[in-house]
């Protein structure tokens, strides 16, 4: 050993209370005496002043707790980053419901400009079928309006429109359901709904219900005329050339509810319906009020000699008569929007979405409406809070 690394013996001022320490240590670590116990601590301290890789100095718990919170930090972030990731997918989906209704602005939308990339991907993926888009939010009409430009120009094959209308939830979940009598005159073209006319809110439900009516009448729908007829809406692959079909039977006419229930009762009888295949409910939409537009036979108004006359030939054929809606689209009363006549006709009068929803649900009845509304999970909340309040259980 050289002679400069010989040990050599020097005055060292330490407190007591130190000096204490060193004594109840040194044996643990396997020291022979005081001063080799130090010597190892000042060579600790100095390598920890001086070396670039301090972590060589440091106890092995620091480094591995360090790491510890680290990689918990890490796997924390990466679990916020997914859950953050599939909220924005989702919400890019309901708000491709709103956002892809319109041709116009598809490829100048918002998403395009903010976020090009995962937007162009996520209509690839959609034209291919890898993926969904939401359309709960959506009625019928708000897609039609998209297709028809002018009195009955269609816009060109839109993908996406064709897959939003196939999103539909489906509310007749494959009864009989709704069979529409829809007016397709010229009148019918006054706005009642962002955009929607009168004509798209009328077609829309005509193929919308006809779509899922059950035996002869899948597909189809009543024509608004003096003499019904049932449009075949089959050859129509597409929702655009149901459009087209539809907006090729427009006719302008007062309408025989006789004749319509009649062409029902004969359509059964040919087919050898059950009741359940029947329509329930025979929906008629137009701008004009009940009793200007609906006649019965030979230009006589509807009455309840009618309706007990189209009673009897029904349970002859051992068949219920089906139940009618008329819905006034474009009407605009200070009335209440909902109501039976003395013939036992529901009568709808004006357009609001809540009247649409009423109509898919098949519960007529306003205040049967609210409680259904009311009585939902959604206030499940707001009746807890008031049955607290009041000491209910």
């Amino acid at each position: 050993m050289a002679e400069k690394d010989l040990k050599r013996k020097f005055a060292l001022w330490i407190r007591p209370s130190l000096l204490e320490e060193v004594d109840s240590l040194y044996e643990s670590d396997n020291c022979a005496s005081r001063s080799e116990f130090m010597e190892k601590a000042l060579r600790f301290y100095i390598g920890y002043l001086s070396s670039e890789k301090n972590k060589d100095y440091l106890a092995d718990v620091i480094p591995s707790t360090v790491k510890g919170i680290m990689d918990e930090t890490a796997n924390r972030m990466g679990r916020l980053l997914f859950k953050m990731a599939v909220e924005q997918a989702v919400t890019e989906n309901i708000l491709a419901a709103v956002c892809n209704v319109d041709q116009q602005d598809l490829y100048g939308s918002a998403f395009l400009r903010h976020d090009e990339e995962r937007r162009r991907a996520f209509l690839e993926e959609l034209a291919q079928g890898k993926t969904k888009i939401h359309a709960g939010t959506l009625f019928p009409h708000d897609i039609v309006a998209r297709y028809i430009r002018g009195r009955s120009i269609l816009s060109p094959l839109n993908p996406t429109l064709e897959q939003l209308w196939k999103a539909l939830p489906d509310t007749v979940q494959g009864t009989g359901g709704t069979l529409v009598m829809a007016d397709g005159s010229g009148s019918m073209m006054l706005p009642v709904s962002n955009g929607a006319r009168a004509l798209e809110v009328a077609n829309a439900l005509a193929i919308y219900f006809g779509e899922r009516c059950a035996g002869p009448f899948h597909n189809t729908y009543l024509t608004f005329s003096e003499r019904p007829q049932l449009v075949d809406l089959d050859p129509g692959k597409t929702l655009r050339d149901k459009l087209q079909i539809a907006l090729s039977h427009a006719e302008v006419a007062n309408t025989n509810v006789e004749a319509a229930f009649q062409l029902i009762l004969d359509t059964a009888v040919k087919h050898h319906l059950s009741q359940e295949e029947l329509p329930q409910t025979l929906l008629i939409l137009s701008d004009m009020e009940f009793d200007r537009c609906v006649r019965g036979k030979e230009e006589s108004p509807v009455t309840r000699r009618l309706f007990d006359v189209l009673q009897e030939r029904y349970e002859k054929a051992g068949y219920h008569l089906s139940r009618l809606v008329f819905w006034n689209i474009s009407g605009r009363t200070l009335t209440i929007p909902m109501k039976e006549n003395q013939l036992g006709v529901t009568l709808v009068s004006g357009f609001s979405p809540n009247v649409v929803q009423m109509i898919f649900d098949g519960e007529l009845d306003p205040y049967a409406c609210l409680r259904k509304t009311l009585d939902s999970s959604r206030y499940a909340p707001v009746e807890q809070a008031l049955a607290d309040l009041y000491g209910e259980k």
